[in-house]
């Protein structure tokens, strides 16, 4: 159930950056291949041999995706602060 729900949630937010202009498309991409990699997991109990192989690299790539979305979001929400000279200050009269 976790590869099912992993690679569902990361369908949904890859699909998501698709659409933004947040995010640049390759990271949409990437996570959308990663996605697709967890989710060949639920093949392995039927026996398709490389599910395996592919899920291990596929979650390896995943935990990538994870921290160039993190970092960013990060960059974006710090550029969006106001400058630290500016927090503070009183409106001169």
């Amino acid at each position: 159930m976790g590869y099912l729900f992993t690679g569902a949630w990361t369908l949904v937010v890859a699909g998501a950056m698709l659409h933004t202009a947040r995010f640049r498309p390759w990271q949409g991409g990437i996570g959308l291949a990663a996605a697709v990699g967890i989710l060949v997991g639920l093949l392995e109990p039927a026996g398709v041999a490389a599910a395996g192989t592919i899920n291990a690299l596929s979650y390896i790539l995943w935990s990538i995706w994870l921290i160039a979305t993190g970092l960013t979001l990060l960059r974006a929400s710090l550029s969006n602060r106001p400058a630290a000279a500016a927090v503070g200050r009183q409106p001169s009269v």
